[in-house]
């Protein structure tokens, strides 16, 4: 059932559901299902604790990621996003309703919290990634009608040097309070 939420499971997601799906109860029968073939051990993810177990199609999946361009976003509150597990990684928001994660080529490359009031870029302004990555924010804003960033990597949106990569993806609108961002797209 966890593999099937998670795709694959470590210590961390295990501990995060509690009771008798803890990772010390669930170890022994995933050592099992290692032997049986129907889970792969290994460190998948550095950031996560070992051993981890993945459902193989799962890592095919995974494989996929790591093509060329590859980028997919997922929120703070998704069973996947790795929020909330205490992990060293302080780039990571708090699990929130509100935060959303941008992923290129298998590496994160744009938080957004508070729907996009901070707005926190782990890609070079210049870095052509942006360009496969922002239609994604693009889509978001789509769904929110509009975007308003105060903050873009902790400094003031207004004169961000992101803001010239943002604009070939969406409308930026400026004006006495600050910046919006707003879909192209009716």
């Amino acid at each position: 059932m966890l593999l099937d939420r998670y795709g694959i499971l470590t210590r961390e997601y295990a501990n995060r559901e509690g009771g008798p799906f803890r990772f010390s109860a669930l170890f022994p029968a995933l050592r099992v299902m290692e032997l049986s073939g129907e889970v792969v051990a290994g460190l998948f993810f550095d950031e996560l604790s070992g051993p981890q177990f993945a459902l193989p199609e799962a890592l095919r999946r995974l494989e996929r990621l790591r093509t060329p361009d590859a980028t997919f976003w997922i929120s703070a509150i998704d069973p996947v996003a790795p929020c909330g597990l205490g992990l060293a990684l302080p780039e990571v928001p708090h699990r929130r309703v509100a935060n959303h994660l941008g992923y290129f080529e298998g590496s994160l490359a744009l938080v957004s919290e508070s729907f996009g009031r901070r707005l926190t870029f782990f890609l070079d302004p210049d870095d052509p990634g942006l360009d496969v990555l922002l239609p994604d924010l693009a889509m978001l804003c789509r769904r929110r009608r509009r975007l308003s960033p105060q903050t873009i990597n902790g400094a003031p949106a207004r004169s961000s040097p992101y803001l010239t990569a943002l604009a070939r993806h969406l409308a930026v609108v400026k004006d006495h309070k600050g910046i919006y961002l707003e879909s192209r797209e009716i």
